[in-house]
């Protein structure tokens, strides 16, 4: 789920929607590094997928996802922008990742899909 929203994020923000554009520059952002976010974006997503079969990939990916959450609620409070719903659900779900091996696919004993420990 966090990775569809992330990819999501990212689409519209290639595509230069101009709801994310507008939080981009009222934030601050400059126009070089919005499409290094967008890559950023991308990147957490595909990492989060591969981390389905390497958990160690979506361990890591869990936490620079967390890492850039953390950067954009910083970013909003730092302008007086308390909108910061969406960055602190997304920055929740990314923190809730499961820790290295314990990944919804186990090589000895195929999936598991329950998400009890």
């Amino acid at each position: 789920m966090l990775a569809t929203a992330m990819t999501l994020a990212a689409v519209a923000s290639a595509m230069r929607h101009r709801t994310i554009v507008d939080t981009l520059d009222a934030v601050g952002v400059p126009a070089p590094m919005q499409n290094l976010l967008t890559a950023a974006l991308q990147t957490g997503a595909v990492g989060l997928v591969i981390g389905i079969f390497i958990p160690a990939v979506g361990f890591a990916a869990a936490v620079c996802t967390s890492v850039y959450f953390i950067g954009a609620a910083c970013a909003h409070l730092r302008i007086g922008r308390h909108d910061i719903g969406a960055a602190t659900i997304l920055l929740l779900r990314s923190v809730s990742v499961r820790r290295p091996g314990r990944g919804l696919v186990d090589r000895r004993r195929g999936v598991r899909w329950t998400m009890g420990s």
